[in-house]
């Protein structure tokens, strides 16, 4: 009864056994079944984790994005798999993810940029309808593997987000999805309405999405104030600590925030709304609650350092 269908490569998916023409096999014979049992659902390719089809490298390698890069390619251009009627996800990973970037600095190596403008050209030339984008990590655990335990913990990373959107938006790409698991959504909220925004409006901004969602938490008189505690806490993001020094963006300015002790007390000044014009899973006060609890972590990091 589905609309649609993915068929990804896994997360991490493939075993140190397994071989690309199996996963070729696999997709083929997926594909097949969707169209038997549901034949007016949409179906699409997910390239991520294709290179654990190829001897399991470790994600923390520049092996693994190496490889997915030359995959996703060899997959993706078998017509007999991407086609009319078969759309393509591509998951950017070296466009933004911090952990892929990490892996190529420390190799001493430039990432291969995939897939590339002409390559969306040409796909769009052999009748593929759906070309998306699927920026993972950065609507959901914006930990990346460098920062255990932070899944859940209410973060930002609008400036981010906005980048991989242009970068959809220059590669021409026709869609893009984001995902948040459970645990996280709420966390969440804002990374996943700012995605929304910047894909619908391609003149917003991070700091102007920023203000318009801390309008849905605090009264108009104080949404200013929340917006810049929130600013600073994106500039400490585990996602901005993790990405390398040559990919970071530039930081917000909180002028004059110094520290996150700074913007705890600006924060508790906050007034919040009863009810939410949003429609968000738990009510704003619980969104502010969530603020002070990263606010707290940052104000430790920064007495221990």
């Amino acid at each position: 009864m589905a609309d649609g269908f993915t068929i990804g490569a896994g997360d991490p998916g493939g075993h140190y056994r397994a071989t690309p023409t199996q996963l070729v096999d696999a997709t083929k014979q997926i594909a097949a079944l969707i169209a038997r049992e549901a034949p007016k659902a949409v179906i699409n390719v997910n390239t991520w984790g294709i290179a654990a089809w190829d001897k399991f490298p470790s994600p923390f390698s520049v092996v693994c994005w190496e490889k997915e890069v030359q995959l996703s390619r060899t997959l993706i251009g078998r017509t007999d798999i991407a086609g009319a009627e078969v759309g393509i996800e591509f998951p950017l990973h070296n466009y933004y993810r911090s952990l892929a970037r990490k892996c190529y600095v420390d190799a001493g190596k430039s990432p291969e940029l995939f897939p590339t403008a002409e390559e969306v050209a040409a796909l769009r030339r052999r009748g593929l309808q759906r070309l998306w984008g699927w920026p993972y990590f950065l609507t959901d655990e914006c930990d990346d593997g460098f920062s255990p335990g932070t899944a859940g913990m209410t973060q930002s990373e609008t400036r981010y987000l906005k980048q991989i959107v242009e970068t959809a938006r220059r590669l021409e790409l026709n869609g893009m999805i984001a995902n948040a698991m459970a645990s996280n959504i709420f966390a969440e909220s804002l990374n996943l309405y700012a995605f929304g925004r910047f894909c619908k409006d391609s003149s917003a901004t991070p700091e102007r999405v920023i203000l318009e969602f801390a309008g849905f938490i605090s009264e108009p008189e104080t949404a200013a104030n929340l917006a810049q505690v929130i600013r600073l806490i994106e500039n400490h993001s585990t996602w901005q600590a993790g990405t390398p020094q040559k990919y970071r963006l530039p930081s917000f300015d909180v002028t004059p925030l110094k520290s996150a002790h700074d913007a705890c007390q600006l924060l508790n000044k906050v007034a919040i709304r009863r009810q939410c014009p949003l429609p968000l899973i738990k009510p704003p006060a619980a969104y502010v609650e969530k603020l002070k609890e990263r606010l707290r972590i940052l104000a430790k990091t920064e007495k221990e350092n």
